[in-house]
């Protein structure tokens, strides 16, 4: 969601570099980061919405006073299951029903699903939420009208490493209300399942896939610093061995 110039709700990120824990509250600050070797490209437009991409959902905060930009990105994973940020429901988790789940069609319109359930991460620092949503009312699902995303394996994940090529797709509060953006990069760190990349975002875009090159979800992105250029720095986490038990469980 928008409204900080550190695109982080989190608390601390925590990254093993060099044998040594850094906290970050201010990601980039103090790190020795390699430079990268894929140029930093800006985001681009998806006009047509096709494929995996159809899966990526925008998922709105309707509270009052309505705010386009309070909104964040998911996609889907299972039966009426999408993925997301803790941190992009969390504030509607005593009232789900302030929460839609918009997902973009061929034509451009919206289907919106309404949610029913939220299940959270364990843990203060696992920054995950699953997202139970109800079928329309002409009973089609949110498989009938989008792929569900191919999940990495866990042995594809734990091999993740810096330079690794990555992809997005999501909904940026900074571009069009409802535009589907993708960027694309490289890994720039790696430090337990925390993910550094240069991959373009913004806020709105919490919640987002990760792709591999291969096209399949490694991890979710939740924030980004305010540097330009070669400083400039996404976070997100790999689905580790934890939450990836913890996805599949709640399938």
């Amino acid at each position: 969601m928008k409204k900080r110039k550190l695109w982080m709700i989190a608390g601390f990120l925590v990254v093993l570099v060099g044998g040594a824990f850094v906290a970050l509250t201010r990601p980039a600050q103090g790190l020795d980061l390699p430079k990268p070797t894929r140029p930093l490209q800006d985001r681009v437009p998806l006009t047509s919405v096709e494929g995996d991409n159809k899966g990526v959902a925008l998922i709105q905060d309707m509270r009052e006073p309505f705010d386009e930009i309070n909104h964040g990105t998911g996609f889907v994973v299972g039966e009426n299951t999408l993925l997301t940020n803790k941190h992009v429901v969390s504030a509607c988790a005593d009232d789900v029903s302030q929460l839609l789940v918009r997902l973009k069609q061929e034509n451009g319109e919206f289907l919106d699903f309404k949610v029913k359930e939220l299940i959270m991460a364990p843990g203060d620092d696992q920054d995950l939420a699953m997202v139970k949503v109800e079928p329309l009312a002409d009973g089609r699902t949110i498989n009938d009208v989008a792929p569900t995303l191919t999940l990495a394996s866990k042995k594809a994940i734990e091999q993740v490493k810096q330079t690794d090529y990555v992809r997005t797709v999501g909904y940026p509060a900074d571009k069009a209300y409802g535009s589907l953006w993708e960027s694309e990069g490289e890994v720039l760190l790696v430090g337990g399942n925390v993910l550094m990349y240069n991959a373009v975002i913004s806020g709105g875009n919490s919640g987002l896939p990760v792709f591999n090159e291969a096209g399949q979800v490694i991890g979710l992105t939740n924030a980004c610093n305010d540097e330009e250029g070669e400083n400039y720095v996404t976070y997100g986490f790999l689905l580790n061995d934890e939450l990836y038990d913890f996805v599949q469980k709640h399938l």
